[in-house]
């Protein structure tokens, strides 16, 4: 095993076993599927002309030479990775750090007659490297006593980013990057470039889609929605929460926003455009219309039977709300209390009918006095009448008084 780094394989001689000189190494193509990337075809630059080595045999990396068994021709697959087009001084993702890092260099070893890249140099050491002086400039940082070592991130550890131009033409998996929470996703796609943010957006599937939408920096939101066609933005809309929709859309073009509202579902449509009617700093403005309500006169168990039937989302199923026929808030009942009584019992016999609640006209501030005093995970939310419109969240409440950066009017 030899290690290296590609840096130094780039513009080294290329030579048949025999001897014939063939060019200097260029670039170096390997499979975008594979893990780790594993060599399988050069490209040589011989004077004005470029040669493509499909099928690399290569016999030896030496110091001044790469020396070449055999010079085999087969036709080039789709699924490839030019190393240096497409990966040397381009961003990638560092899965571990949840970052999006820069390529100064990469770390490579030659095995099995086979060079393998196994790593990502991200240090200024690599740039150096790349740049032909890092011996004189490691040399001088060692006389004034300033380290200066490489910064090498495991192969395992990085996911590639391509351009949204040749995302196209490749079915890019992005695996690792698919398992990482939507907020660190959302970071990333935050500070990538415009071209490969698009790519990566659309490399997720549908419902990742809108969870990140949701995490993702207002202006950011407005770029990759103002690029998508209004049915493939209308669709992820839908996925997510009314009020994260309507944050949104009061973000765009007001003719762009109705288009949009136009192609949703007109339910969803009707939701949406009440809640942006609602002043800024109010809690209608902020407030979650996705809440668990029954009627007083259903039991425990039959509670419980619907609850596995809808499925609610962590956030939802904090407290489940008690309403008459007319909508009107009249009691709360704790996940715990619903456990732990018994399956016959009725709602109204367990609910806490002294709720606590803001109305959807009072501001955030007066919201974040009710939380605080009481220490609730959500408050129920109603109209002058008294009907449950909503609910406000603890992790909205977060977002939109002490994370004011991700909202436009906070």
């Amino acid at each position: 095993m030899q290690d290296m780094f590609f840096s130094q394989l780039v513009g080294k001689p290329v030579f048949t076993q025999q001897g014939t000189y063939i060019g200097k190494l260029k670039d170096a193509i390997a499979s975008i599927y594979k893990e780790p990337p594993i060599v399988t075809s050069i490209v040589i630059s011989a004077g004005p002309k470029v040669i493509l080595v499909l099928d690399a045999d290569i016999n030896v990396v030496k110091k001044d030479a790469i020396i070449l068994n055999k010079i085999h021709h087969s036709p080039l697959p789709e699924d490839i990775l030019y190393i240096a087009q497409d990966i040397m001084d381009k961003q990638i993702v560092d899965v571990n750090g949840r970052k999006v890092v820069r390529v100064n260099d990469l770390k490579a070893t030659f095995i099995s007659q086979k060079i393998v890249i196994i790593g990502v140099d991200i240090g200024f050491s690599g740039l150096l490297r790349r740049l032909g002086i890092e011996r004189p400039i490691k040399f001088l940082c060692k006389l004034l006593h300033i380290p200066l070592g490489d910064n090498i991130i495991a192969w395992d550890n990085v996911e590639p980013i391509v351009s949204e131009e040749r995302h196209l033409k490749l079915a890019v998996p992005y695996k690792k990057l698919r398992q990482l929470h939507p907020a660190d996703i959302a970071d990333i796609i935050e500070d990538l470039d415009s071209h490969y943010r698009s790519a990566v957006f659309h490399a997720l599937d549908e419902q990742t889609l809108a969870d990140t939408l949701e995490e993702i920096e207002p202006d950011v939101q407005v770029n990759i929605i103002e690029n998508m066609s209004e049915e493939e933005a209308s669709n992820i809309l839908e996925n997510m929460p009314a009020d994260e929709v309507a944050d949104i859309l009061e973000e765009l073009d007001e003719e762009r926003a109705q288009k949009l509202l136009e192609r949703m579902d007109k339910e969803d449509s009707e939701e949406i455009k009440e809640l942006m009617e609602y002043e800024d700093k109010t809690v209608g403005s902020m407030m979650s219309t996705d809440f668990i309500a029954f009627p007083p006169d259903i039991t425990a168990q039959q509670t419980i039977d619907q609850l596995r039937l809808i499925q609610p989302s962590p956030d939802e199923a904090y407290y489940l709300y008690v309403i008459d026929k007319d909508e009107h808030l009249i009691g709360v009942v704790s996940l715990r209390d619903l456990v732990v009584a018994p399956p016959d019992r009725l709602l109204k016999d367990i609910m806490d009918p002294n709720v606590i609640y803001v109305r959807d006209t009072d501001g955030i501030y007066d919201l974040t006095e009710v939380v605080t005093k009481y220490d609730l995970l959500a408050v129920p939310v109603v109209d002058d009448d008294m009907v449950l419109v909503g609910v406000a969240i603890i992790n909205d409440i977060i977002d939109e008084v002490f994370l004011p950066r991700r909202r436009k009017h906070a």
